[in-house]
């Protein structure tokens, strides 16, 4: 809708928010590089905005993510994190909890 199409550095992601496995097919690739756009953004030193058109679930995955990579966080604990500090954190896409715990957990945890 053209809201954030003045800032200089942005990048886009598109993944839809529905229970299944089929719904993200690669849901993995997807998650990586959205997590690693954001570790590059702050490297570059660009504040980062992280939003989904809800502002809950997806917006939640990201952040899970990028937070379970950044301090070594468990699912458990990013969620913990995630929901003191975000008051919109609606996780109830039980696909992605599920992605997060099963399978970017183990990669980040190594």
């Amino acid at each position: 809708d053209g809201r954030l199409d003045h800032h200089t550095v942005r990048r886009e992601l598109y993944m839809r928010d529905e229970v299944g496995h089929d719904e993200n097919v690669n849901l993995l690739a997807a998650v990586e590089d959205a997590v690693s756009t954001v570790d590059a953004l702050l490297a570059d030193g660009h504040r980062v905005l992280v939003h989904c058109h809800g502002g809950r679930s997806r917006t939640g995955l990201v952040l899970k993510a990028w937070a379970m990579r950044r301090y070594g966080f468990t699912e458990v604990e990013a969620h913990e994190w995630l929901e003191q500090r975000w008051y919109r954190y609606a996780p109830w896409n039980t696909t992605f909890t599920e992605f997060l715990r099963d399978t970017w957990e183990p990669k980040v945890r190594v």
